[in-house]
């Protein structure tokens, strides 16, 4: 992706979660709280542009803090999804949704699993 500043990054990491149908609130709250901590990090550095240490370094920090008690579980897996989302963006220039599909504990029956396949296709 072209070289662009950790501001422009973060902004069109937010845009481009928007675009993707996630609710505004939710978009505000993982750029206030995830995404806006790494950029402060990066200027606070002297780096205008994204790095990979920085990054790593910080998301290390946070899994210190959360190993003491300092901050919660969710709070340290909201740093590592922001970190992950201006990571994609920085590699790809865009975001995907992905979910991985978890495997039922039940297995069907050859009727039943035509059906999905039927309607998966």
């Amino acid at each position: 992706m072209d070289t662009i500043g950790i501001t422009e990054l973060g902004e069109r990491t937010r845009e481009a979660q928007l675009a993707l149908g996630i609710r505004q609130d939710s978009v505000w709250h993982s750029y206030l709280n995830a995404i806006e901590p790494i950029i402060k990090r990066h200027l606070e550095s002297g780096k205008n542009e994204f790095d990979y240490e920085i990054v790593s370094g910080f998301l290390r920090e946070q899994e210190k803090r959360m190993n003491i008690g300092e901050i919660s579980r969710y709070t340290y897996q909201n740093y590592r999804r922001g970190a992950d989302r201006l990571t994609e963006m920085h590699e790809k220039g865009l975001l995907e949704l992905t979910c991985p599909g978890k495997p039922s504990k039940f297995v069907l029956n050859d009727y039943y699993e035509h059906l999905i396949v039927e309607f998966l296709a």
